[in-house]
């Protein structure tokens, strides 16, 4: 019934399934606009909505996979050493704390290509202390059930309407909020990434997601900006 309402607009219909074809990376760094409509490399304003993309990402990867260890908390110091670790693996990829570093071409706007999971995953390996969020990986790696999310993005995200069908049928529940940030957190990027145009984002059953501390931070933020 979605896919068909979708297709009838012109609308791109983005179906999570374990072991499907679609894939989002949850890695990427997507460029976005200051709360004054400016792009992020060309202001010096680095609070709120102006912070570094790298810290913002790395942030809403520890949120992501925070929803994945389900009941398990990751500590402080975790957290800590996640941070190093993910701007080491960022820095192979030149991407630092500057902005500006993630065009490949800043010109025609094309971005740097970014690292995957697989990539995150080997570098965990270096890293013993981590071991626990590299457990955390496997369903996503090679032969695990969510092995079609480690890869390059592969679907259309510049159509007007998306549609992302979070299928709760065919998704093991304690999976389901970890698949719903992923599609979260591409369409708020998304909709950061100007001020000329209205965005819509609706979300169903946010509920499970917002039930874990990290995320549910992440969607206050979210309504806090669209409300200013």
């Amino acid at each position: 019934e979605y896919y068909h309402a979708c297709e009838q607009i012109g609308g791109e219909y983005i179906r999570f399934l374990p072991g499907g074809k679609t894939c989002v990376n949850i890695m990427e760094i997507r460029p976005q606009v200051s709360a004054t409509g400016e792009l992020l490399e060309n202001t010096g304003e680095s609070d709120g909505m102006d912070a570094p993309l790298l810290a913002r990402k790395i942030s809403s990867l520890c949120a992501w996979l925070q929803l994945n260890m389900m009941d398990d908390k990751l500590s402080t110091a975790e957290k800590n050493r996640f941070s190093v670790l993910c701007t080491k693996l960022y820095a192979n990829y030149g991407i630092t704390s500057n902005n500006d570093s993630i065009w490949q071409d800043k010109k025609n706007r094309i971005v740097r290509p970014m690292p995957i999971l697989e990539d995150l995953n080997d570098a965990l390996k270096e890293d013993p202390e981590l071991a626990r969020i590299k457990d955390v990986l496997s369903p996503y790696m090679r032969n695990g059930m969510f092995s079609n999310f480690n890869g390059p993005t592969n679907v259309d995200l510049n159509n007007q309407f998306l549609v992302f069908d979070v299928d709760k049928t065919a998704i093991n529940e304690d999976y389901l909020p970890a698949m719903m940030y992923i599609a979260f957190d591409c369409c708020y990027d998304l909709a950061k990434q100007s001020l000329k145009h209205k965005d819509a984002i609706f979300m169903d059953e946010v509920w499970l997601m917002m039930q874990n501390e990290d995320c549910a931070k992440q969607v206050k933020e979210m309504v806090k900006i669209i409300r200013g």
